[in-house]
């Protein structure tokens, strides 16, 4: 039966999705790559799993992996692997966890990932690792990496060429949906939500405005911390704005363009009182509950009266 099924036969069955005839194939074919001919479907110098990955055949992945099937490609490949192959920067031996990013298979990442961890902090020749590219491409197959709590403690550490880590390549390129969710998760451990700030505030001419993310943070969804203790959005702001003045204040006698983020951190806290003004005052831990309540009270209050005036239309839900 194996010697019916010829190479192309092979490859041409991962394409429509055949998995038994994939099954009856000869072994040594899932270490081999596709030497046909370029045409609309055909790629040259592919190997097996890097079809199952573009035209998202789940199955078939499974079977390949379990079959130790290559997970790297070359460079050849990787040339011809999108129109515009260069935001990959990626010189050779490119992974297929890294070409189920390019193409968004969520699944294929989280697969690919869960087998192979290291693969996450493997650098090109350019220094450029698939977490920092992560980063870049930001579309939702990126989340299988970065929820997982050992690659946040890793956001800290590993660096680039330019010495930058994926947080500070996040802050850089204005990821800010992406810094929000890292916040979110950084949030219920207390050293990873201090280096949140250190990246931020090192790169602060890029991302210059850490009260506007306080803001934006305030219409957060839960961010659970333990079992019984949850923060709401609103605190989370709060613990934003705390954490930004206080690396902001740690940095500034020896960094100037940090005591130029402070100097625009407390001129908008002046501008907006009612507001933000607020978020600082509710984190001293000088207040009693009585007081807290009352804050809490009055911020209530001038949302309303914000409403009213027409000025927000969704603050209270």
């Amino acid at each position: 039966m194996q010697a019916d099924v010829t190479i192309d036969k092979y490859f041409d069955a991962i394409i429509e999705n055949k998995l038994q005839i994939v099954k009856s194939a000869p072994k040594k074919y899932i270490k081999r790559v596709d030497k046909r001919e370029q045409s609309a479907q055909i790629v040259t110098n592919c190997p097996s799993i890097f079809y199952a990955i573009l035209y998202f055949r789940n199955e078939i992945l499974n079977y390949l992996l379990d079959n130790k099937a290559p997970i790297y490609t070359t460079e050849k490949f990787q040339a011809q692997l999108l129109d515009d192959p260069e935001p990959l920067d990626v010189e050779k031996n490119t992974s297929a966890l890294l070409f189920a990013l390019c193409v968004n298979n969520a699944y294929a990442v989280k697969t690919l990932f869960d087998s192979f961890p290291e693969l996450v902090l493997k650098s090109s020749k350019a220094g450029t690792s698939i977490l920092e590219l992560s980063v870049r491409f930001n579309n939702e197959s990126c989340k299988q990496i970065w929820q997982n709590v050992k690659v946040l403690k890793t956001l800290i550490g590993h660096q680039n060429k330019a010495k930058l880590n994926p947080l500070q390549t996040a802050c850089l390129f204005g990821r800010n949906e992406i810094l929000r969710f890292w916040y979110k998760m950084m949030s219920m451990f207390d050293e990873l939500r201090a280096e949140f700030f250190k990246a931020a505030l090192m790169l602060n001419d890029n991302f210059n405005n850490i009260v506007e993310l306080a803001e934006e943070l305030i219409d957060f969804e839960a961010c659970e911390t333990t079992e019984d203790d949850k923060f709401d959005s609103l605190d989370i702001a709060q613990l934003i704005m705390k954490d930004a003045l206080e690396y902001a204040e740690s940095y500034k006698d020896f960094d100037p363009a940090i005591k130029k983020l402070l100097q625009q951190l407390t001129n908008q806290v002046e501008k907006k009182p009612a507001k933000l003004g607020q978020l600082l005052v509710v984190t001293d831990t000088a207040y009693n509950d009585e007081e807290y309540d009352m804050i809490q009270n009055q911020i209530f209050n001038e949302k309303v009266e914000r409403m009213k005036r027409g000025e927000v239309s969704d603050e209270l839900e």
